[in-house]
């Protein structure tokens, strides 16, 4: 997975859970690590996310205008570094 990140791929796992209908109670809902116990893991979908071409003049632009760029992401930092390179 990490060769696939620094690639700037996007990776995402796939899992399911049947529920019945008693499982969700209105008063109670159930907690985030409640629902993603004894899944079932189906795979994963790797995706190329492109830049779009405007992207690199636009950061120029923004680099000698003195404004200060970051990445804020969700991805793995193999992903986010392999992505700011390009």
């Amino acid at each position: 997975m990490e060769r696939i990140a620094s690639q700037g791929l996007r990776i995402i796992a796939l899992a399911y859970r049947t529920l019945n209908a008693d499982f969700f109670d209105p008063l109670y809902p159930p907690e985030r690590e409640d629902l993603e116990q004894d899944m079932t893991f189906l795979g994963f979908i790797i995706f190329e996310n492109k830049l779009k071409p405007t992207t690199n003049e636009c950061i120029r632009e923004l680099n000698e205008g003195a404004i200060t760029t970051v990445i804020a992401t969700g991805d793995n930092g193999k992903t986010a570094s392999s992505v700011a390179l390009k």
